[in-house]
């Protein structure tokens, strides 16, 4: 439901291996993605105009959208979904309520911490609440927005436990994933960064962004002269995990000995996920896969056809 693991997930050839190899797969989804491209059936999901409901961003804040648009054909939000599927399965419907608002009464009923954002509160205030807000309590806002916080000095200590300093380790070298590899045979740090016209896998599908610009590499001149690549070459990228194969951009503003790529295109788009690259190992400090840097070795592909 609404996710495209074949292209987000790492080790993206596995992904798709494990998906074809699944006996009935079902997609609910806004595109025909990589991942929906595998399945059996397609259920057409809403997009964001043509469904209500909360949306939370990063400053701790929560606003109500409003639906905009009635739902396009057969279009279903994934709530719509789940509901008629518990129902078809003869399962209590009481979790699955019939609307946005009701889902959202729900919700906060169940957790203490929004239990006062009630629907009226976020259509009537400008820019949202922000939360942790309790019944009874008071709004929340930033978070040490004043830089204050609670330690006996007021700062940040990085301590643990009683005068116990953090180990520092190489963010490169040590991290999940590079902590395998010999430097010297992967020399460079791949990473996928957002561009302005390219931050969500959906836009490979829009006809505009993909004419504002099409995946490529980002790479410091003094580094594409040690690799041998020249601007609009075709760079070749290896992790132990993958291959990848795309423009090289000349720039200044990436260091150098790194690579820069955008992550959300995919075979549909008729480019390899970048997510190929990165191997299924999970970061055991944020619990997240790592889907963001990488040592991997580069070299023009006109030296290797």
């Amino acid at each position: 439901i609404a996710g495209n693991p074949v292209a987000n997930w790492p080790d993206s050839d596995r992904m798709r291996n494990a998906i074809e190899n699944v006996d009935f797969v079902v997609s609910h989804t806004l595109y025909l993605d990589d991942s929906a491209s595998l399945a059996d059936i397609v259920l057409p999901a809403t997009h964001w105009l043509e469904e209500a409901g909360m949306q939370a961003n990063i400053h701790r804040v929560m606003q109500w959208k409003d639906q905009v648009v009635k739902p396009y054909g057969e279009a279903k939000s994934a709530g719509d979904v789940l509901r008629h599927l518990a129902e078809k399965m003869e399962l209590p419907t009481e979790y699955f309520p019939s609307s946005p608002e009701e889902a959202w009464e729900l919700e906060r009923k169940n957790i203490p911490s929004i239990s006062a954002i009630s629907v009226a509160k976020m259509r009537n205030k400008t820019g949202g609440i922000h939360y942790p807000y309790p019944e009874g309590g008071e709004e929340n806002h930033r978070l040490f927005a004043k830089g204050v916080f609670n330690t006996p000095s007021k700062k940040v200590e990085l301590l643990r436990g009683k005068g116990i300093l953090l180990k520092y380790k190489d963010p490169i070298e040590e991290a999940p994933g590079n902590n395998q590899l010999n430097r010297e045979e992967y020399p460079y740090l791949f990473s996928s960064v957002k561009v302005a016209t390219h931050y969500h896998t959906q836009f490979q599908y829009s006809e505009w962004a993909v004419e504002l610009g099409k995946p490529y590499v980002e790479i410091h001149p003094k580094t594409a002269v040690e690799i041998g690549v020249r601007d609009g070459e075709n760079l070749r990228i290896e992790s132990p995990n993958g291959t990848l194969t795309l423009p090289a951009k000349l720039t200044y503003s990436v260091p150098q000995d790194s690579l820069y790529t955008q992550p959300y295109f995919g075979l549909k788009s008729n480019y390899k996920p970048v997510n190929t690259l990165f191997p299924i190992v999970v970061d055991q400090v944020g619990g997240n896969f790592i889907n963001k840097n990488i040592l991997c070795k580069a070299y023009p592909e006109r030296g290797h056809e």
